[in-house]
């Protein structure tokens, strides 16, 4: 079984544990893996479409793992119960649509120990959703993949201290990836920030309202957050 590097890299973020669920399962890969490499004694593979399911339950019948792996029908965390799963992952879906799916199973994230999560898009909203759901983030990696960056947020069950909130900067861009500033995240912020003044000088050609005002203060700010970050760096 073949897996992409995000895959790989989820894989080997987990941390060992009784039972793991993957959230948006698709093929079934992640599971199968977390249970051949050791990492889960056992698994929960879940989706919302039926599709999908079916070809996770093939894969799960042909690895002979249908006694340590159950394929569940849901809509995000609905498919489980309090206490079924130690580690819990969501991956290949938007941050909005993650962010929600873990606010909506908070009673089940009760009794979670660890969250790995890659949202495509809209990172900043999940680490605030982490936040408010009683995890701290506790490594994050960034990789590029066929030409789009990719980010992986673990994060661990704590009680946060008033000292240890993120602030705008750490939820904007990761706490740990400010913190250990890989090559590929200086690589990201470059690209942000080009993206950001690209946009600000397209939208102030367009005619002024509340709207476009409010656009082009927010990209600015978040600018001068990039270049704050990538001030004193070289090239």
């Amino acid at each position: 079984m073949q897996l992409s590097e995000r895959l790989n890299t989820i894989i080997e973020m987990a941390d060992p544990c009784r039972s793991a669920a993957d959230i948006g399962t698709d093929h079934g890969f992640v599971p199968i893996a977390l249970v051949e490499r050791g990492k889960a004694e056992r698994a929960i593979a879940c989706d919302v479409r039926s599709g999908p399911l079916d070809r996770a339950k093939e894969h799960v019948h042909d690895a002979g793992l249908d006694a340590k792996i159950e394929c569940r029908l849901g809509d995000g965390l609905q498919c489980l119960t309090p206490g079924d799963a130690d580690l819990i992952i969501i991956a290949g879906m938007g941050g909005t649509l993650i962010s929600e799916i873990l606010k909506a199973g908070a009673a089940v994230l009760l009794q979670t120990q660890e969250l790995i999560l890659s949202p495509h898009t809209d990172a900043p909203e999940v680490r605030r959703r982490i936040a408010c759901q009683g995890f701290a983030i506790t490594e994050e990696r960034m990789l590029m993949e066929e030409g789009k960056f990719y980010t992986v947020i673990k994060a661990e069950k704590k009680e946060i201290e008033e000292w240890e909130k993120m602030s705008a900067q750490e939820i904007l861009f990761g706490p740990c990836l400010l913190r250990d500033k890989p090559a590929v995240f200086v690589k990201w912020l470059r690209n942000e920030a080009r993206k950001d003044r690209e946009l600000i000088e397209a939208l102030k050609k367009e005619a002024a309202s509340d709207a476009i005002v409010r656009r082009i203060t927010e990209k600015e700010n978040e600018l001068f957050m990039i270049e704050t970050v990538l001030g004193g760096m070289k090239e």
